[in-house]
């Protein structure tokens, strides 16, 4: 679920929702009700998975070409 790739996200970066609250300028509380479980994830979060998963498609496709070289 979009929840459980934001905690693995989160894991895998070393950020908790303060970190992000100061990233993106917000309040911690925010950060926490966007990622309620059992409703809609916010657009914080979502906006973290989506870059997480664009990263790292970017980051294997140029290991995968260097590794043709």
């Amino acid at each position: 679920t979009p929840h459980e790739k934001f905690k693995t996200v989160k894991r895998e970066l070393g950020l908790n929702n303060q970190d992000i609250a100061n990233i993106v300028g917000q309040s911690v509380q925010n950060i926490k009700q966007q990622s309620v479980p059992g409703k809609e994830l916010g657009k914080i979060p979502l906006l973290i998975n989506w870059f997480y998963d664009n990263y790292l498609k970017e980051k294997n496709n140029d290991s995968q070409f260097q590794k043709k070289n």
